[in-house]
């Protein structure tokens, strides 16, 4: 008895190359994907503080904002931890930190500390505030906001006169 060894015809090998194709396209795209769900280092994000300028001590409106560049390909998930710290914080107090950043940042008992209440993708950004409107405290000291290892501040000094401070920052 003898065996005849026959080699795969040109029609089988075709259906088995179309099979592989679209395997071999999903497997392609899946690390590209994974990507695009990545989380933030910290590296990526550029931390800004607006509205710093010559202001009065009633009614300051120096702020941060946090911004996800549309081009870092991560995103900062609700819950990332950001600090605040300095100056008149304690006399701000949390009640009033929290109905400025509602929707923005969660704030626990401890006025330094936050988390974000929401995710932060692509091209997102929010803004952080530090004082009420007709806040009538003296507020002269330097702010800083930080997370994941980023930080931003200013400076309120006293300026021209009683009611004026100036407003600096290394960030601009």
């Amino acid at each position: 008895m003898t065996s005849q060894i026959t080699s795969p015809s040109r029609r089988s090998v075709a259906k088995g190359a179309a099979w592989a194709v679209p395997a071999v396209a999903v497997a392609a795209a899946a690390p590209s994907l994974a990507a695009s769900n990545a989380e933030c280092s910290g590296t990526e994000l550029i931390l800004g503080v607006e509205n710093c300028r010559l202001i009065g001590l009633l009614s300051p409106v120096a702020s941060f904002t946090i911004t996800n560049p549309s081009t870092s390909g991560c995103t900062v998930p609700a819950g990332t931890p950001v600090s605040l710290t300095g100056g008149a914080l304690a006399s701000i107090g949390v009640p009033a930190l929290i109905q400025l950043n509602a929707g923005v940042l969660t704030f626990g008992s401890d006025i330094g500390s936050a988390t974000l209440a929401n995710d932060l993708a692509p091209g997102d950004s929010v803004p952080v505030r530090v004082f009420p409107d007709g806040l009538n405290i003296n507020v002269l000291g330097t702010y800083t906001m930080g997370i994941l290892g980023a930080s931003a501040s200013f400076t309120l000094a006293a300026g021209a006169g009683p009611l004026l401070s100036v407003c600096t920052s290394p960030n601009d």
